[in-house]
């Protein structure tokens, strides 16, 4: 998005501008230093790292929309975490970068993987010099992260991608991201409505920890099961 555009755009309009970072994390993007009013985000992902930690954090420039979180959180009584998770998370946040790091060039692994083989029609990821929202991403954000989506081509049989998919041993099905598991989810229609996608089966992926080789290897072995003659 035009950050800049927005924040400009808010500010004629005295509106408040809140913007989620869980995508980016604070080691990808700073919403505050940007000129966003409240950014919130889900340490459960990449702060975390290992799905265990639920929790998230919301913070804002202002001491008046401080003060009125605050207020809100004190009412609603949502606003504890645990000590355990707490803990959790000040040992793990240091190495979020190094982390991240490595969810990235396995992701763009993945996706070289994926743009060679002739069953794909396209990947959707801003990371991707051939996205038409790569400039933007690369003034903002400068690297990705774990997450892609993967576009079928529409002459594959359902039946076969299905198939792919449950032969995969590495590749768990959830909806999560952003942990040191990989993970492959599908793109339910309903979700179509963000904006033009491609009309082939939509598959979202989250590239874990796990060494890029065996993710390959495992994506291989699956592939055959859309190769397999009918």
């Amino acid at each position: 998005p035009d950050i800049a555009g927005l924040v400009a755009a808010a500010a004629q309009a005295g509106a408040r501008t809140v913007m989620d970072n869980t995508w980016a994390s604070h080691v990808r993007f700073r919403p505050l230093a940007h000129g966003i009013a409240v950014a919130i985000q889900a340490t459960t992902k990449y702060e975390g790292g290992y799905g265990d930690t639920p929790s998230g954090i919301v913070v804002a420039r202002d001491e008046a929309d401080i003060a009125r979180l605050r207020r809100q959180l004190r009412i609603s009584g949502n606003g504890a975490v645990s000590p355990q998770i707490c803990t959790r998370l000040f040992h793990r946040v240091d190495t979020a970068e190094a982390r991240l790091d490595q969810h990235c060039a396995t992701a763009a692994r993945l996706m070289d993987w994926f743009a060679a083989q002739p069953f794909v029609a396209e990947i959707l990821s801003p990371a991707r010099d051939t996205s038409p929202h790569h400039a933007r991403f690369r003034q903002y954000f400068g690297k990705g992260n774990s997450l892609f989506t993967v576009a079928f081509d529409v002459s594959v049989p359902v039946e076969r991608i299905r198939a792919f998919v449950d032969a995969l041993l590495l590749f768990r099905i959830a909806e999560s991201w952003g942990g040191h598991v990989s993970l492959v989810l599908p793109v339910h229609a309903a979700r179509r409505d963000a904006g033009p996608l491609p009309r082939g089966p939509l598959f979202r992926f989250n590239a874990g920890l796990e060494e890029a080789d065996d993710l390959i290897a495992d994506l291989e072995q699956a592939s055959r099961a859309i190769h397999a003659a009918p």
